[in-house]
């Protein structure tokens, strides 16, 4: 089964490493080879916009895509840099006409805010990993322990609560299909799709 990946990188040096080694992950155990990398640093909205569309609408629109998101962000869009805002309704209106299953993984502060913008769009196979919370903050690591999870063939589910120094605790949080079994090291279809 081809599958895609949109790996977009924020503008901190840690979001750069977590990247990285997510990105390995990609290619040597899942052996994906369709994968675009965006590197947000220095983009403006619009600049970012056009580079993501024209991501996405790459070739084959129908395959399972991995959106994959390492960076700032506040409740209403993606921070892609300290001078630039994404907004979460504009991404919501940019992965509207993708035609396959579409798996976002967010990993940012406030990742589950993503949840009401794709929650307006048209039924679609679409599925949301958040980091955390509405009103959380990211922890490190995230996209290593759903590498970790898709390893052992296991879908990634609102993970038990996790604390941090004297912080209140943060929780991964899921939405919509679950479509982490595409990116499964055994990868196979859903079970609705047998």
């Amino acid at each position: 089964m081809d599958r895609r990946a949109i790996v977009i990188i924020g503008d901190d040096r840690r979001f750069l490493l977590e990247s990285k080694e997510f990105l390995h992950f990609l290619t040597s155990e899942l052996g994906l080879t369709d994968i675009r990398v965006i590197k947000t640093a220095y983009m403006n909205q619009g600049h970012f916009k056009q580079i993501l569309k024209d991501a996405i609408y790459y070739g084959n629109i129908e395959k399972p895509m991995l959106m994959v998101y390492n960076g700032h962000a506040e409740k209403g869009g993606w921070k892609i840099n300290d001078y630039n805002y994404f907004p979460y309704d504009e991404l919501a209106r940019v992965v509207a006409g993708y035609g396959g299953p579409l798996l976002i993984i967010n990993s940012c502060c406030h990742a589950y805010s993503l949840a009401s913008f794709l929650e307006c769009l048209p039924p679609q196979e679409i599925g949301l990993l958040a980091a955390c919370d509405t009103n959380q903050k990211e922890y490190d690591g995230f996209t290593e322990d759903i590498a970790n999870s898709w390893r052992r063939g296991k879908c990634s589910d609102d993970g038990p609560a996790i604390t941090f120094k004297d912080e209140k605790p943060r929780r991964r949080r899921c939405w919509g299909v679950k479509l982490d079994c595409y990116f499964f090291k055994q990868q196979k279809a859903p079970p609705w799709r047998n």
